[in-house]
């Protein structure tokens, strides 16, 4: 029974012995050496089973102190890089924030260009609107103002061939009155000469 304790500790902490280089001695590192080598009475059977017994239980917790250790450990990378994941999410959601503050705010000015050019093509197409029915009413005073100049000018004409015609009508009449005045003399001329003829006859 004590051999096979002896071979059993011997084996079981060479292995100790192994893990420890193994782990970086990670956990391992403030363990007595003469627990991790054991004596030399211990290994090769000088010591009592009581002492042996107690060096296993001794080194059993170390063992288990060493796992908690290193849970803990593990534990607290976890809650690292739970950490470091919750800063990475919060820097990509504070990135995510900005580029949609972004994409608004341009939606918003691209949205207020569009009314204002809206607003200046509207204004455009009114004013090409008044220019067009500018122009139509300048061309039609211009139509207007030529057909007045036409009447204007055949009133005219009209006016001087009425006059004309009157000078005309008031020369023949002066003519008329003096040849008609001319014809009278003749004939008292006549009377005259024909009451002289009598005369000479008597």
């Amino acid at each position: 029974m004590a051999v096979q304790a002896q071979l059993y500790s011997t084996d079981h902490y060479q292995n100790i012995n192994t893990n420890n280089n193994a782990n970086n001695n990670m956990g391992f590192s403030y363990l007595n050496q003469d627990l991790v080598f054991m004596s030399g009475s211990s290994v090769f059977g000088f010591g009592d089973e009581h002492q042996q017994d107690q060096r296993f239980l001794d080194s059993q917790r170390i063992m288990n102190s060493s796992y908690d250790y290193q849970n803990l450990v593990s534990s607290s990378n976890s809650r690292r890089h739970g950490m470091n994941g919750f800063q990475n999410l919060g820097s990509e959601l504070e990135r995510q924030r900005l580029e949609m503050d972004c994409f608004l705010h341009f939606q918003n000015y691209e949205s207020k260009m569009k009314m204002i050019i809206d607003a200046k093509d509207e204004a455009l197409n009114i004013a090409t609107i008044r220019t067009t029915e500018l122009q139509n009413y300048l061309s039609m005073a211009e139509k207007e103002a030529k057909n007045w100049e036409k009447k204007a000018m055949e009133t005219e004409a009209m006016v001087t061939e009425l006059n004309r015609k009157l000078n005309q009508a008031r020369a023949r009449r002066h003519e008329d009155a003096e040849s008609v005045c001319n014809g009278g003399d003749d004939d008292d001329d006549e009377k005259e000469r024909f009451k002289m003829k009598m005369k000479m006859c008597l």
